[in-house]
């Protein structure tokens, strides 16, 4: 099977969508891995992925083309790419998807195949709005190919009715068998390039069925928002709108839920190692990595005097870095279990009052404190520097925190902190208070 990622418009949360579409498991040793992308400022990011990946993977070929290659000028081009290699490599089957299209489910594909069908699509779904949910077929057509209402269609697109459909047009995602492909084409004198979509389900309904299978589960979601070119690392700005992505174990660990509902019997026990002190192992190595250089790439870090011991100390707002919603969205959804559970009578709604990352290097002095507001404090390890990473509550107890753990306890009413600096280099923390 060849699969193919495109990206041709900017994508947000582009690295997480990257990771799923190569993860797809079930696709195993007969896969062959292509991708696309158009976006100059992006080819850090296909980068980072190749570096990482390639020679991992199990596939059994790997290509990426870049801004610069000739391959990806047009989608002519891209799609025409595609089918000489599946040619190179006798494949049986073209999976075509974009990179505004998550895997949520691993087996998605699987289930495609097993209809054994010409050409199917599934049903991409957007997961903000249940109710009259963005999908990304249409019922009906006009003439041309262009959209016509159908009266089905609200059945099918919020699942009420759910099967295996012919629909005269689907986007973002086919299964192709290659066998077919010879037959079908992205390009028409009459429809520019970005209209490619339509010429393509206008031929197949030429030469067969384009079928629709909308499962009973959300199988493939789309990411939504637009992205800043000039942000060489969007992260948490498109928390919000991504809350299903967000919860892919990508930039948390696998058994987060858990650890936020004290699940003790098939969860990391959470450590209680200071009075009113709890430490979570939440986030993933991915995180911490994405969100250490999205703040070293900022130029808005400030140094102050934040209260006694220390020298140099500098902070980075999260309203500097665009992630003022979306952290607001992680601490409504955790704050509140967590507190309701270890502080009953003090329960946090988890409205963040300030959210901040903090910087500090051997320059600093051999202690600083640091005197909460509001409520609660959270502090999240991104980084470690040589040495020790010690933080301690009240002068006397230690708690040595490694990068991705999640620190609550409360401000000011029971404990006074205080940070070591490393040795050499630096460590980075984020800080947030809550009412």
């Amino acid at each position: 099977m060849v699969t193919a990622l495109f990206i041709k418009e900017d994508t947000p949360l582009l690295d997480m969508a990257i990771d799923r579409f190569q993860s797809l498991v079930w696709l195993s040793k007969k896969r062959v891995i292509v991708i696309f992308n158009r976006l100059k400022h992006r080819d850090h990011v296909i980068n980072e992925f190749v570096e990482g990946y390639k020679g991992k993977t199990r596939q059994m070929g790997f290509r990426v083309y870049n801004s610069s290659s000739p391959e990806v000028k047009s989608d002519r081009a891209m799609y025409d790419t595609v089918n000489k290699t599946c040619v190179e490599f006798n494949c049986t089957w073209i999976w075509h998807q974009d990179s505004n299209v998550l895997a949520v489910n691993n087996e998605g594909i699987r289930k495609l195949v097993l209809f054994n069908v010409s050409v199917i699509a599934p049903l991409v779904v957007n997961d903000l709005n249940d109710a009259d949910p963005t999908v990304n077929f249409w019922g009906d057509t006009v003439a041309n190919g262009f959209y016509k209402r159908s009266p089905d269609y609200k059945d099918l697109s919020q699942r009420q009715t759910s099967g295996l459909f012919v629909v005269p047009y689907a986007s973002g995602a086919y299964l192709v068998k290659a066998e077919v492909m010879k037959d079908l084409t992205f390009f028409h004198a009459s429809y520019n390039d970005r209209n490619s979509d339509i010429v393509f389900c206008n031929s197949i309904r030429k030469s067969g069925h384009l079928y629709f299978f909308n499962s009973d589960s959300a199988d493939f979601v789309f990411l939504n928002g637009r992205t800043d070119e000039t942000v060489p690392y969007p992260l948490m700005e498109h928390f919000p709108d991504n809350k299903i992505a967000f919860y892919l174990s990508f930039y948390m660990k696998w058994d987060h839920h858990r650890q936020r509902d004290w699940d003790y019997t098939k969860a990391t026990p959470v450590q209680n190692p200071c009075e009113d002190v709890y430490v979570l192992e939440l986030f993933s190595e991915k995180f911490t990595k994405v969100m250490k250089q999205a703040a070293s790439h900022s130029g808005k870090w400030a140094s102050r005097s934040w209260t006694e011991g220390w020298n140099v100390l500098e902070t980075l707002a999260f309203k500097d870095l665009g992630y003022e919603k979306g952290w607001e969205m992680f601490s409504t959804d955790y704050l509140p279990t967590i507190t309701h559970r270890k502080f009953a009578g003090y329960e946090s709604e988890g409205n963040p009052l300030q959210a901040f990352v903090m910087r500090m290097s051997n320059s600093s002095l051999a202690t600083g404190a640091l005197e909460g507001n509001g409520v609660y404090t959270v502090l999240i390890s991104l980084s470690e520097g040589d040495g020790e990473s010690n933080v301690y509550f009240n002068d006397h107890c230690k708690v040595s925190v490694k990068p991705g753990d999640f620190l609550i306890f409360p401000s000011r009413l029971t404990n006074r902190v205080r940070f070591v600096p490393p040795k050499s280099g630096e460590v980075m923390n984020i800080i947030s208070f809550y009412k």
